[in-house]
């Protein structure tokens, strides 16, 4: 499901035309209007639960397969984010080009990281229990630092943004589209893109619908604005740590200490059951008609923890959007995949 990947890891149309564009190893399915949907590709792309714990395992990002700045902070030498150990571990944000400051928003201290001097801004928005680090080094190191500002944020009680420690309420993912809204209206940005991933697509989702005149563009994947039975299925699969390779757990133990996360993840599966069982699935479904930024929804057609009848709705029920389908694609498109992943944004991002 689009949050339980975080155990685990998003062009035009023009004016009315619908556009097709084997590209990006996947192919675009775009739509102007809320009626004009062109049909599923493939049309095999159905995604079981058989053996999801295997899947779950390798959709945490390869160190061999992504960037530099992944490899160096998802292995041994992870930063610590809670004592914030980034110089002394040997990593040099100024030499990189990156600057990490905390902003005070509605009672909490929000960490983010930033890159780039661009006048596009771009606001990231992290997983379950994921932060800048663990979720978007790619991103932050490698998009265009000419044309964007890339600020990745670690959402309250997530990495760096502690103390307070996390809480979920049936509001949590609103909360976080608040405190989003607010710490970017205190950094002085008036008008900027979101790139969510599974729960930050939600979030995400959420604040494009009630601050539309502040989205230039929307871009998400792995997110969902309900949850269904497989869904739950997919979370109960991942629920049970032990279950865990270390390979799973251990990038997650550098951030919070052993603890901390495993407090933190039964607390984010009893969040996410709430949704189920109190809230009837919803989570920000009546909200979808109030987007109308450009809307990038990016799908693996493998992704083993997503319904994958959520990126059809998304698409159909957001106007002015485009589904990318990523055929041999899991959770993690942008980590594994992030040349690819990072190309087809820009494009995105860029187009007039």
């Amino acid at each position: 499901m689009a949050a339980a990947r975080n155990a685990v890891r998003r062009i035009g149309v023009l004016q009315g035309a619908l556009v097709k564009r084997q590209t990006y190893r996947g192919r675009v399915e775009s739509r102007r209007h809320q009626n004009t949907y062109d049909g599923r590709w493939p049309p095999d792309h159905g995604v079981g639960i058989d053996n999801v714990e295997a899947q779950v395992a390798q959709a945490r990002p390869d160190p061999s397969a992504t960037a530099p700045l992944y490899r160096e902070l998802n292995t041994a030498s992870l930063v610590n984010l809670q004592t914030n150990t980034l110089a002394r571990q040997g990593y040099d944000m100024t030499q990189r080009g990156l600057m990490s400051q905390k902003v005070e928003v509605n009672g909490a201290s929000i960490h983010y990281i930033s890159s780039g001097i661009g006048d596009h801004a771009l606001l990231l928005l992290p997983g379950a229990l994921g932060c800048a680090v663990t979720d978007f080094s790619p991103q932050v190191e490698h998009l265009d630092k000419a044309k964007f500002t890339v600020i990745a944020w670690d959402p309250r009680g997530y990495g760096n943004s502690r103390p307070p420690d996390r809480d979920w309420p049936l509001t949590f993912l609103s909360r976080d589209a608040d405190d989003a809204a607010g710490m970017m209206e205190k950094l002085g940005y008036s008008s900027y893109s979101l790139l969510g991933w599974s729960d930050g697509g939600n979030t995400a989702m959420i604040m494009a619908a009630r601050y539309p005149e502040r989205i230039r563009k929307l871009v998400m994947w792995g997110s969902n604005c309900f949850t269904t039975e497989k869904d739950m299925e997919c979370i109960k699969a991942v629920r049970d740590l032990s279950k865990w390779s270390d390979r799973m757990k251990q990038p997650f133990i550098h951030v919070y200490g052993e603890e901390y996360f495993k407090a933190q993840w039964e607390a984010w599966y009893q969040a996410y059951s709430d949704y189920f069982y109190k809230n009837k699935g919803d989570i920000c479904r009546d909200e979808l008609k109030n987007i109308t930024s450009p809307t990038l929804i990016v799908h693996g057609d493998k992704d083993p923890m997503l319904d994958p009848v959520h990126p059809v709705y998304l698409h159909e029920n957001i106007q002015n959007s485009r589904l990318v389908r990523w055929p041999e694609g899991k959770h993690n498109i942008h980590l594994r995949y992030f040349e690819d992943f990072n190309k087809l944004v820009t494009d995105f991002l860029l187009e007039q």
